[in-house]
C-alpha cells in the first residue's frame, strides 16, 4: 500500500475537470448504470475536486436542501485509493460550513480555492450533512463514522445493482456543533464620561 499524500481540494472548474470526474465514477464496477455529465451538472449539485500533481484523482458531490448538505459521491481514482484522498475532501467539505470548531485544521490554500463556495454554503445556514451509503459498504460506513456521522435509519430496497439486485441504505447524518455564544455583562459606556 503507498503512503498518504496531500492533495489540493477546490471547486470544479474546468470541461477536463468533469471528464476527470467522470471516468472516477464510472470505474465502479458495481454500478448497474453508467453516470453521464447530466447526473453531475446541476444547478442544485456542487462539486469539489482533489488535485495531485495537476491531475484531479478525487471528488465530492454534495447539495443543498433547506438547512442541510446532501452529500451525493464521495470517489478517488482507482490507483489512488486508501491513500487519503476522501479524508481530503471531507476536510475540504467541512471547511466550508460556517461553524469552526469542528475539529480539522483547514489549510489558508484551501481557503482561498473555496471561497465562493463557501459563500454560497454560509448563506444557506448549514446546520448538518446527511449521506446515504450501501447497507453491505463497511469500508465506507467507517470512514463516515471516523468524521463523526452517525446512522439515522434504514431505507430498504434503495440501491439497484447491477443484475438487478435492490441493497438497503444507511442515512447517516453529521449534527455541526454549534459555537457558543458567550454572555457578557451589559457596559454602561456613557457613565464613562459623566
Amino acid at each position: 500500500m503507498a503512503g498518504k499524500i496531500c492533495v489540493h481540494v477546490r471547486e470544479l472548474s474546468t470541461s477536463q475537470d468533469i471528464n476527470d470526474v467522470l471516468t472516477i465514477a464510472n470505474e465502479d464496477s458495481r454500478r448497474s448504470v453508467y453516470l453521464s455529465q447530466d447526473d453531475f451538472i446541476a444547478e442544485d449539485k456542487y462539486i469539489l475536486v482533489a488535485e495531485y500533481s495537476e491531475r484531479v484523482v478525487g471528488f465530492l458531490v454534495f447539495s443543498l436542501h433547506a438547512n442541510r448538505m446532501l452529500l451525493r459521491n464521495v470517489a478517488a481514482h482507482f490507483d489512488m485509493r486508501r491513500r487519503g484522498i476522501g479524508s481530503w475532501l471531507m476536510v475540504g467539505l467541512f471547511d466550508l460550513l460556517p461553524q469552526k470548531k469542528l475539529g480539522f485544521c483547514p489549510s489558508h490554500s484551501r481557503r482561498d480555492a473555496l471561497s465562493h463556495l463557501r459563500f454560497r454554503v454560509g448563506n444557506h445556514h448549514c446546520d448538518g450533512i446527511d449521506l446515504r451509503v450501501r447497507e453491505t459498504n463497511m469500508d465506507a460506513i467507517l470512514f463516515f463514522y471516523v468524521f463523526g456521522f452517525r446512522a439515522r435509519q434504514v431505507i430498504p430496497n434503495y440501491y439497484r445493482l447491477a443484475g438487478g439486485r435492490l441493497e438497503d441504505a444507511y442515512t447517516m447524518h453529521f449534527r455541526c456543533p454549534r459555537q457558543k455564544v458567550q454572555a457578557r455583562m451589559p457596559v454602561n459606556r456613557i457613565s464613562r464620561y459623566l
